[in-house]
């Protein structure tokens, strides 16, 4: 080979593994950025699932609640129309 063409081949070479650090970098970055996107959807579903439990806990709070109101206003009717024994105690105060 003559001087050109080694100096050619040099430049080449050279900037073959300049290519090659820089899409092993991308690769890297890349990989960085989907482990991050990784840990970002398992912190998302975590909460996610701690608001549906969250959730399903007022739905059954709020479902007691209404039981217990029907049952006082079933017992207050019941009271009014003469069914004693459902009437509230009351100490005398109001």
């Amino acid at each position: 080979m003559d001087a050109i063409a080694v100096a050619e081949a040099a430049k080449l070479r050279a900037a073959n593994e300049a290519q090659l650090s820089a899409a092993r970098a991308q690769l890297e970055q890349i990989t960085a950025e989907q482990r991050a996107q990784q840990d970002r959807m398992a912190r998302y579903r975590e909460a996610e699932a701690a608001h549906v439990a969250a959730m399903s806990d007022y739905a059954a709070q709020l479902a007691a609640s209404r039981a217990d109101r029907e049952r006082w206003e079933a017992d207050v009717a019941a009271c009014q129309a003469g069914a004693r024994r459902r009437c509230a105690v009351s100490d005398g105060r109001r």
